[in-house]
């Protein structure tokens, strides 16, 4: 699988250090890394969904020099993603970053960029981090995603605030997707 994944890459055009605002991007998540939206929502399949757990975004704020991602386009699977990473043994979920649906949205007063840092074996390796440098701007835009969903630690119960959190849950997928379980729970890859 790892050559295979090697094999399938295809790089950007681009020099090492050189930057876009847009793309989609896959990152590796933990276990713990990925929450329901409601704690009290269904096990497997929950009604409003899953995100980034909030500690998540104040841990990618203190991150240096930024949030290590691969290119969708370059590495085309979340599999390889998980595969090409050098800790990808310990991850087992992947979230879809949209760089430039974030960055058009409005949610922040400045935008994110995407630095490319080709690492070998991953050439689609690159490094998203704030366009201004500032650290907060990942706790600020967990903030911002996740305000929007009604009563936050418990299910809607109304009519308006299941709607709510239904438009809320799909507004949070048009910037991240999260695909869970890549790698299997008991840490086995699946077959090709």
């Amino acid at each position: 699988m790892h050559q295979q994944c090697i094999d399938e890459l295809t790089p950007p055009e681009m020099q090492p250090g050189e930057t876009v605002d847009e793309g989609e991007f896959f990152r590796n998540l933990n276990r713990e890394h990925v929450a329901k939206c409601y704690s009290g929502d269904a096990d497997e399949e929950p009604e409003y969904g899953y995100r980034l757990g909030r500690r998540q975004w104040r841990y990618w704020g203190r991150q240096s020099p930024g949030l290590s991602v691969s290119l969708r386009t370059c590495i085309h699977s979340e599999l390889c993603s998980l595969v090409l990473h050098p800790l990808g043994t310990d991850c087992y979920h992947v979230a879809r970053i949209d760089l430039g649906a974030i960055n058009r949205s409005g949610l922040l007063s400045s935008a994110f960029v995407a630095r490319y840092d080709p690492a070998a074996p991953n050439l689609c390796h690159f490094v998203i981090q704030p366009l201004d440098g500032v650290v907060t701007k990942w706790m600020e835009l967990g903030v911002a995603l996740n305000a929007p969903f009604p009563l936050a630690k418990k299910l809607p119960t109304t009519d308006e605030d299941k709607a709510r959190a239904r438009r809320a849950y799909e507004r949070y997928r048009s910037f991240v997707k999260i695909r869970r379980w890549v790698r299997r729970q008991d840490g086995s890859l699946p077959s090709t």
